[in-house]
């Protein structure tokens, strides 16, 4: 692991053989998320709670993989003692504009603590997603992607899993070709 700038990395012990040596630690991250499909309207909710550094560790800088529901885009949302809830609501435009959908989300977590001290550190962090994907029905395979996300953190001490405010924009091109 890389958490908190290696303080806990296993490997750094006297006598430790990088990647030999069995690491003590050990994370655990539990969920749980329903989503309901009305019509064109699609609802979701999750919460989350994590323990110790593994799985913050494990998303620092891959937050496109993280499995959990309640992981972020900009941050990992998945810090030691972390608590994280989500809501998102969606909509498929499809009786008015075929292959336009949206959804928007909104992910609030507390209580992160510095994984390798809790006194050094602690934090709550948002984040607000916008998300317009359209199929292009004229072309297909051809998707176009646009999502706007604003992040906000309030830390105090050192906390490396905690990003500081961001906003962001992103455009997508996607296109699938099938040869069979």
């Amino acid at each position: 692991t890389g958490s908190e700038s290696a303080e806990l990395d296993d490997e750094d012990l006297p006598g430790a053989i990088n990647g030999v040596t069995a690491s003590d630690n050990d994370g655990q991250g539990i969920y749980l998320a329903a989503n309901w499909k009305l019509g064109n309207v699609e609802l979701g909710a999750a919460v989350a709670k994590f323990d110790s550094a593994w799985i913050e560790d494990n998303f620092a800088g891959d937050h496109g993989t993280n499995p959990f529901p309640t992981g972020g885009v900009l941050a990992d949302f998945s810090n030691d003692n972390e608590q994280v809830w989500m809501l998102s609501a969606g909509y498929d435009w499809q009786d008015h504009i075929k292959g336009l959908k949206t959804v928007v989300s909104y992910k609030d977590g507390s209580d992160a603590k510095n994984s390798a001290n809790a006194a050094l550190g602690e934090a709550d962090e948002n984040e607000l997603a916008f998300d317009l994907t359209y199929q292009v029905p004229v072309i297909k395979g051809l998707a176009v992607r646009y999502t706007y996300l604003d992040y906000h953190s309030a830390k105090t001490g050192r906390l490396d899993g905690v990003k500081e405010d961001d906003t962001d924009h992103r455009f997508y091109v996607d296109y699938t070709y099938r040869f069979f």
